[in-house]
């Protein structure tokens, strides 16, 4: 789900992760990944593996959802 307020843009999930940011993340809760069965090497392997596409889908997504509001706010402003 996504949403904008004013110039504000939201989503509730976090396409913003580089694989620096899941290192953190993974350092912070291994704990509660093996406590729920996920590998957290695996994890991270498969987030630098998948570094680059996932970093163009985020930007495609954010272009998108940009694009989509601009023309939103221009037919509601008349132009």
């Amino acid at each position: 789900q996504a949403f904008s307020i004013g110039r504000s843009v939201g989503v509730q999930f976090h396409p913003e992760v580089t694989p620096e940011i899941m290192d953190a993340w993974v350092e912070a809760y291994r704990h509660e990944l093996d406590q729920e069965g996920v590998d957290p090497d695996l994890l991270l392997k498969e987030t630098y593996e998948r570094a680059d596409e996932t970093r163009a889908a985020a930007w495609r997504l954010f272009d998108g959802f940009l694009g989509r509001t601009r023309r939103v706010r221009e037919a509601v402003r008349g132009g």
